[in-house]
């Protein structure tokens, strides 16, 4: 039975909305009223579908829509998320939904993931410089740029290394073409097992560029190095991320270690390991 069937009223019936227990059937008799729509987004509905197997999924208010002669409006992917993954999923579904309205669905200014983050974790204000240092902490040496992590592992991970990431944002402050979330999650993974009071005193180091103690060299070296990528072309791909924050780490485990070097190589394992 289509969702035109089950719940067309006579005439022009008031918009209603409830909550529907959604089967992979019902989704795809559901999905024949999906006569015109945007392109189906099929990464989307692979996210979706995975985070309806594992049982992440929540009961949104956002709502699987119909106009009162059953064609789809919206939710095209959730409900073929729900075909993909085999499983049953509760929906908010407006029924009657007024077809004028389609041009302003998602319409609305869209939440990245520092929105959400900062709406559900309680944190505080979570902007994307966290999340950009939460990315390459967990990305490390690697090229990647962000992490394979669903929304709700990443919002895990937010708050496990939440005030690593705070301490490191802050204690580094700005320097424009110096400090980027590459040498901050360097700090950030350094926070868990090196004295505060030396990262402070790094920091301070990196911010003027200028080396008022013999152990603070390496950090100078590091600076130096990264002023000269200023202005090169591709300096913002991954490879160049992964370098930075390498090096990052290399010239700070150098300064907490009083080491001498005269230039700085990538290292081939993580410096400062993270927490289980």
């Amino acid at each position: 039975m289509s969702a035109f069937e089950m719940f067309k009223g006579n005439g022009d019936p008031p918009m209603q909305t409830q909550v529907i227990l959604v089967s992979p059937d019902m989704a795809t008799r559901w999905l024949e009223g999906n006569t015109c729509n945007r392109p189906v987004r099929q990464k989307k509905v692979n996210e979706y579908a995975d985070q309806m197997s594992r049982g992440k999924w929540i009961l949104s208010p956002q709502t699987i829509s119909f106009d009162k002669h059953g064609v789809l409006l919206d939710g095209q992917h959730r409900l073929k998320a729900v075909v993909k993954s085999g499983t049953s999923i509760d929906f908010n579904v407006t029924l009657n939904a007024l077809r004028d309205a389609r041009p302003v669905l998602d319409g609305g200014l869209t939440r990245d993931l520092s929105d959400k983050m900062t709406l559900d974790l309680e944190l505080g204000h979570v902007n994307k410089n966290h999340v950009a240092v939460l990315h390459r902490m967990l990305c490390g040496l690697t090229t990647a740029t962000k992490t394979a992590a669903d929304v709700f592992e990443e919002y895990e991970q937010m708050k496990k290394h939440w005030s690593a990431i705070t301490f490191s944002i802050d204690t580094l402050g700005f320097a424009k073409g110096i400090i980027d979330a590459n040498m901050r999650a360097a700090f950030a993974r350094a926070w868990y097992s090196a004295d505060h009071a030396k990262l402070i005193r790094a920091a301070g180091a990196i911010r003027s560029g200028m080396a008022t103690n013999e152990d603070e060299s390496p950090l100078v070296i590091l600076v130096r190095w990264l002023t000269s990528l200023n202005g090169m072309r591709g300096a913002r791909g991954g490879v160049f991320q992964a370098e930075r924050y390498g090096k990052s780490c290399r010239a700070l485990y150098a300064f907490l270690h009083n080491e001498r070097i005269s230039k700085l190589v990538m290292p081939s394992q993580e410096l400062f390991a993270l927490p289980d």
